[in-house]
């Protein structure tokens, strides 16, 4: 895996390791808000993962109703979370996905402490977050 891995361009690299986060799947509007920051610009995460897909890194799935979904075997998955994890991008993964989860959810935080469990099981990130 490190030689495929070390095959990927910077920003192939940065989607890679942060596409750990999602277990079981994800669609494009899910990676290009929790993927997508200053290194990477929401609008280019497509065309590198079109190309983590043209590798056999992410496995591309169609339903039936022509929708799109993306995902990573499992061992990939777990490799791209060590590199996640090499590269202290951990909490910042961490932060973007309750994020999204929360605006998903239609909630709004004040500011208030927030401890959850995500990206590594038995670690907890404590976050204080605010939301306008």
């Amino acid at each position: 895996m490190d030689w495929s891995y070390d095959l990927l361009g910077p920003t192939e690299r940065i989607l890679f390791r942060r596409l750990a986060c999602f277990f079981g799947g994800f669609d494009l509007e899910a990676a290009e808000n929790i993927c997508g920051d200053s290194d990477m610009e929401s609008s280019d995460v497509l065309e590198h993962l079109a190309r983590l897909v043209d590798k056999s890194l992410v496995i591309l799935e169609r339903s039936e109703e022509d929708s799109v979904r993306y995902r990573l075997l499992e061992p990939l998955r777990q490799y791209a979370m060590e590199k996640l994890r090499d590269a202290a991008e951990t909490a910042t993964v961490a932060r973007a996905s309750l994020r999204v989860f929360c605006r998903s959810c239609g909630s709004r935080l004040s500011g208030a402490p927030l401890t959850f469990n995500i990206l590594n099981p038995g670690v907890n990130y404590v976050f204080s977050l605010s939301f306008s």
